[in-house]
């Protein structure tokens, strides 16, 4: 494969968008306040999906958009009320 011919290729590590795919995850997400900074979580039913660190709102909104694609689907959404978080 010549290096025009990859470039035209769709990147096999990115998802299309679209609403829910059909092997879409359930996934959520939450920053929490720490010593260190703000801190971003995200999961899935199956554990663990992601930290993010310093993750301040310009990168907490990038993060979330990256997980969105990758996992097929929009978070679901955390209580405000949930402990820690910010």
């Amino acid at each position: 494969m010549t290096i025009a011919e990859r470039q035209t290729q769709p990147d096999p590590r990115e998802r299309p968008e679209r609403p829910e795919a059909p092997d879409a995850r359930a996934w959520a997400w939450a920053v929490l306040a720490t010593p260190i900074g703000p801190l971003l979580l995200a999961a899935t039913d199956e554990g663990l999906a992601q930290v993010v660190f310093h993750a301040e709102e310009k990168t907490a909104a990038e993060a979330v958009a990256r997980l969105t694609r990758r996992l097929g689907a929009e978070p679901t959404p955390v209580p405000p009320e949930a402990p820690g978080t910010a």
